[in-house]
């Protein structure tokens, strides 16, 4: 087992959730679906293959390669003011969801009834161009 990040989403830890059979592939046999995800929210990572021990590493590696950079509120705000795509939570600690907030410079703004638990640091909505 290799050591698992942190979860991109909430900065939570992760662990081995769940494997079991997948599908059977005609002329390979049995294959298994592993799911890697974190113990906070709803973050997971799923991969198959054609044995347990595979599927474990396979899953783990998905887990921890990061294609996006989500950054914890509490290691770092953004550096400028703009809109961010953001995690944030209820102030009931409901399940986490994606949005997007505004940062003034200290803080991000959005309702009273949530607070922004992590965001987006690749930043591209101003480089997007209008479709076709």
């Amino acid at each position: 087992m290799s050591e698992l990040k942190p979860c991109p989403y909430c900065g939570g830890d992760a662990k081995r959730k769940s494997i079991g059979k997948y599908r059977v592939i005609k002329g390979r046999g049995q294959s298994y679906l592993a799911t890697v995800g974190c113990r906070s929210c709803n973050g997971k990572a799923t991969s198959a293959a054609f044995d347990r021990e595979t599927a474990w590493e396979y899953a783990e590696e998905t887990w921890n390669r990061r294609v996006l950079s989500w950054v914890p509120v509490s290691e770092r705000l953004p550096e400028k003011k703009d809109i961010y795509f953001v995690i944030a939570q209820s102030r009931e600690k409901k399940s986490p969801f994606k949005t997007l907030a505004d940062y003034d410079g200290k803080s991000f703004v959005k309702y009273a009834w949530c607070e922004v638990i992590s965001w987006l640091d690749d930043h591209t909505f101003d480089k997007q161009e209008e479709p076709e």
